[in-house]
């Protein structure tokens, strides 16, 4: 009930920007879509929700450090554990939501849109867990300020580079014969699974981290 309240309040800080959020999710897939020529759908959805989560957890990160929010929950019943595990489900409530979003557009889009699966939703939890599973001790550990201008060299590279690579991949015809190899339920059980092994390990390292900070 506490980790709820809690990303309660994150949406509730960027609750007047809601609007032009769920437009972005709505507009860049069928964009990218068309840009891609309806040859991949991950790449498309991997893109909108990158970027939507760096943007939005971003701000909840930039709102807190100028509000000192962290420090006034840290003097309420929250603990600093509770406030951690927080920030890692924000980030899997949005991908959920992105995920509904993005799949109710894919069906009413004016464009052919190719669906995503099972299997192209877990990659794409997947990178945007490891992305977050090293941001999220490093911010813990130096502060929003000091990892800014970083974090937005490297979210505007990934777009750019996940494009390259797309085509590259399509483009050499690489043999992923180990991968379709394995079992239906395992190749689509396997991202997910990776996914909350990474994820509780850096949820460990952010905790033990900022159960040390003076704050």
């Amino acid at each position: 009930m506490m980790l709820l309240s809690i990303i309660k309040k994150d949406f509730l800080l960027i609750k007047r920007y809601m609007l032009m959020f769920v437009a972005f999710i709505i507009v860049e897939p069928i964009l990218v879509n068309i840009y891609s020529r309806g040859n991949t759908a991950i790449l498309g959805f991997f893109m909108t929700v990158i970027i939507l989560e760096y943007v939005l957890n971003s701000m909840v990160w930039q709102l807190e450090d100028k509000y000192k929010g962290s420090v006034l929950l840290c003097t309420s019943p929250y603990t600093r554990k509770t406030l951690v595990k927080a920030k890692y489900l924000f980030v899997f409530v949005i991908f959920i939501c992105s995920c509904i979003i993005y799949s109710i557009v894919s069906f009413m889009a004016p464009v052919n849109m190719i669906k995503i699966n099972i299997f192209e939703i877990g990659i794409s939890l997947l990178i945007v867990a490891i992305f977050f599973d090293i941001v999220i001790p490093a911010l813990y550990r130096f502060g929003f300020i000091k990892l800014r201008n970083i974090l937005v060299i490297i979210i505007c590279i990934i777009p750019i580079t996940g494009g390259y690579i797309s085509k590259w991949l399509q483009a050499s015809n690489i043999n992923f014969q180990y991968i379709t190899s394995l079992p239906s339920i395992v190749q689509n059980l396997g991202p997910y699974i990776i996914t909350l092994i990474i994820t509780l390990i850096s949820m460990t390292l952010s905790i033990n981290i900022y159960s040390k900070k003076d704050l």
